[in-house]
């Protein structure tokens, strides 16, 4: 049995997010899992089987217990505090933990961080011996002893070479939730949107999103979605942009956005680049594996995730498009790196539309990695079984 360690919600952070998602595949995998986190709403999501909250004083009240259309069973425990918005502390997931590891049996903890979730699940290692890893975005900071202390860390970067120590996991993506699209069957999948957005509260980006939807030709444009906050990095994709209508695709070149990211699942099929600098989220959709998903293809740095990109064109043959669609972050050298991207992208866009949906659904979709991940914890069960036979 194993039970994951988070002191926030399942949707405060990024790896809230991250563990979301995990646990809703697992539940569709049909495992039973746990995990002690700060969720305080947990009826909200369609993959929790029970609910307990955990009272200063040791007593336990059930919020949740149901039959979910899932074949597995997440069990959340949560302990309560004061600031219920305020992350947990070390002695809030522990005391959760007492009665969580003996009571449920679980011989694995996985930690959300090297940090305070980290150190509760040290700290039940040493009061019951309960093997614990921790999953970690990058290498980044920890407490030493904890990282010590772990039988496996994860690196759920997914793409590169892993930190030293540190064992990679796949980044994740829902592959369900988007389709690639023909490109004829553009105009009414937008027309569908375009009736979405008007029965909208009409808010002021409601109403920009359909301005921008309304103004372009999507069955004769080419159309470049940016997710950029910088303002400089969006004057070079524009100047960019401007080169190329210049030296000439023979078709229009739009640029749309921002375009409502609730709504994405609609809109993204629909494009025909998606362009990505700031760094990659689970928390924040649509990335560039949402794209890929889509069979749309990204022009990226390796902040935003162009890793798994280069990654699936490479492995199909294609040299010259896993390089040139990775950007670099840094303006230094100039908007050529970035021509060079778009063009490419608009001129094999069709041709990489299957490939990249392929290595997305087998390597990124949220059941893989959760499949992958429970299998590394069950090789931490059976080394700490193998410890306990040997001693």
């Amino acid at each position: 049995m194993f039970a994951f360690v988070h002191r926030s919600g399942l949707t405060d952070d990024d790896s809230g997010a991250w563990l979301r998602y995990v646990l809703r595949a697992l539940a569709r995998l049909g495992h039973t899992v746990h995990a002690v986190c700060g969720e305080h709403r947990p009826e909200r999501f369609d993959f929790v089987s029970e609910a307990y909250a955990y009272e200063p004083d040791g007593s336990v009240l059930t919020r949740l217990h149901r039959q979910t259309v899932h074949p597995g069973r997440i069990v959340l425990h949560t302990p309560l505090t004061r600031d219920r918005d305020a992350p947990l502390s070390l002695d809030a997931l522990f005391d959760a933990l007492a009665a969580v590891v003996p009571g449920h049996g679980i011989e694995v903890l996985s930690a959300l961080g090297g940090g305070v979730a980290g150190a509760a699940a040290h700290r039940a290692h040493a009061a019951w011996g309960t093997p614990f890893t921790v999953i970690r975005r990058g290498g980044g900071r920890g407490d030493p002893a904890v990282l010590a202390g772990a039988t496996c860390v994860f690196d759920r970067r997914g793409e590169g070479s892993p930190v030293s120590g540190m064992r990679l996991l796949a980044r994740g993506v829902d592959a369900t939730a988007v389709h690639p699209l023909r490109r004829s069957a553009r105009a009414e999948q937008i027309g569908r949107l375009c009736e979405r957005l008007r029965d909208h509260e009409a808010d002021d980006q409601t109403r920009e999103a359909l301005a921008v939807i309304e103004s372009i030709d999507w069955m004769e444009a080419r159309v470049i979605v940016p997710r950029i906050e910088d303002a400089s990095h969006m004057e070079l994709l524009e100047g960019a942009v401007a080169e190329l209508d210049r030296s000439a695709t023979g078709e229009p070149i739009a640029i749309a956005g921002p375009l409502p990211a609730s709504l994405y699942p609609e809109w993204l099929p629909c494009i025909d680049v998606f362009v990505a600098f700031e760094e990659e989220s689970a928390a924040r959709r649509p990335g560039v594996l949402d794209a890929m998903a889509a069979g749309v293809v990204p022009v990226a740095t390796l902040e935003a995730g162009a890793g798994a990109v280069s990654a699936a064109l490479a492995e199909g043959g294609d040299a010259r498009a896993a390089s040139t669609l990775v950007v670099p972050h840094s303006l230094d050298l100039g908007i050529e790196p970035l021509i060079a991207a778009l063009a490419l992208a608009l001129e094999k866009g069709p041709e990489l539309k299957g490939p990249l949906r392929q290595a997305t659904v087998q390597r990124h979709d949220w059941h893989v990695v959760a499949a992958d991940l429970i299998a590394a914890l069950e090789e931490v069960v059976d080394l700490g079984r193998s410890a306990r036979a040997a001693g």
